[in-house]
């Protein structure tokens, strides 16, 4: 792993909006806004540009030890979080923030997240009812149910599912559906035999293993599941495209009518699945057809038993970083096989970072009316009409 250099174009730029967005008085620093202690003088910029700008930054510079990256967004992105944390704090220390306000969602959820004596005593008792529906599950039609019931719950399983702007139409949202369910980063990863990758394939069972033991699996039985997800996963993994193919924007869109969808997986009724996600559409994006066809091939030729193992898992995947603490623990070495992380995060970081995902909205409006007043917003329109020009 290697800092990200603080690249010359983009820490002016990031140096600004950062100066200017935290400073509460609004005012805007006139010197400094540009960073120049990372630069090398015994570099000549014509022939080493990268090193000019960035040598000296490099060679003092190390990656804090609960980050897999170091440099100018993570800097910035860690100012952040402070300052959230500070807002955040006053909200839990407030007396009365009134009933379904913003304060009173942002403190409750912040506060249940940092609650880890509360969340030591639940244990697993809070995924009880996802399990129940899990295991409950008898045929194909019932396993698509409960993928339907675990997207409205922002678990994404089988495929990644979305609401957003149509990329030929901006001004229009629409539902999409993209290749997804894994559980490793990309398809090689189930595949190729190089020593990097088996180990990571190695922790990712090892992890899996270890949260079936926690639900109360034997180690045999442990084991076996987790053998049953990752042939699951092989399956989705098959039909998936690589990153490099992902990329292009023109073989990634198809817009489908609902009819057209169901005649792209057999065995899979779009009209039933999509009311159960309460939408009403006549057409959707999809954007890897190859991969939902055999997906839904994939649904009938991998046994039952692997896709309620699978599912399962990725229940827990989803929850970890809010359960008790063998769930996270587990999840965290998993991530080091990966990413090399050497410490976890301190909890309140994590607990910011996700009431920033869940209600972001609401915390973004405290941020900005804390942390971001009008002339500051003045002076980065400005910035950026600035660069429009040139």
């Amino acid at each position: 792993m290697k800092p990200y250099p603080h690249y010359c174009w983009i820490a002016p730029i990031l140096t600004v909006i950062f100066l200017v967005g935290c400073n509460q008085k609004g005012e805007v620093p006139v010197t400094g806004l540009i960073d120049q202690s990372g630069t090398d003088s015994t570099v000549r910029p014509q022939d080493d540009f990268f090193n000019y700008a960035n040598q000296s930054w490099i060679k003092k510079t190390e990656i804090p030890p609960s980050q897999f990256a170091w440099g100018a967004f993570m800097t910035i992105r860690d100012q952040a979080l402070n300052n959230l944390r500070t807002i955040l704090d006053s909200l839990t220390n407030a007396k009365d923030l009134g009933k379904n306000t913003a304060g009173q969602r942002v403190a409750d959820l912040y506060s249940s997240i940092m609650d880890s004596t509360m969340i030591e005593s639940k244990g697993l008792s809070s995924l009880k009812e996802d399990m129940d529906h899990i295991n409950a599950i008898k045929d194909v039609p019932g396993l698509l149910d409960e993928v339907a019931r675990e997207n409205t719950e922002g678990i994404n399983v089988l495929f990644d599912m979305s609401v957003g702007p149509d990329d030929k139409n901006s001004l229009k949202n629409m539902v999409q559906f993209n290749q997804g369910g894994m559980g490793l980063p990309t398809k090689d990863y189930y595949f190729k035999q190089d020593s990097s990758i088996k180990k990571v394939r190695d922790a990712y069972l090892t992890y899996i293993a270890k949260i079936f033991s926690i639900t109360g699996a034997t180690p045999t039985e442990a084991s076996q599941k987790a053998a049953q997800v990752l042939d699951a996963e092989t399956a989705l993994a098959k039909v998936s495209r690589d990153p490099v193919a992902l990329r292009d924007p023109i073989t990634n869109y198809h817009k489908l009518s609902v009819g057209q969808c169901n005649a792209l997986t057999p065995g899979m009724d779009w009209t039933d699945f999509l009311g159960k996600l309460c939408i009403k559409t006549d057409s959707v994006l999809i954007g890897q057809p190859a991969f939902f066809t055999g997906m839904a091939k994939a649904l009938t030729s991998v046994p039952l038993g692997a896709w309620k193992s699978y599912l399962i898992l990725h229940v827990f995947y989803n929850y970890a970083s809010v359960l008790d603490h063998e769930v996270v623990d587990a999840s965290f070495v998993f991530t080091q096989a990966i990413t090399g992380l050497k410490q976890q995060r301190p909890r309140w970081k994590r607990a910011t970072t996700l009431v920033d995902r869940y209600l972001g909205d609401d915390l973004g409006q405290m941020y900005v009316n804390n942390y971001f007043p009008p002339q500051a917003k003045m002076r980065i329109q400005q910035l950026v009409d600035n660069m429009q020009a040139t």
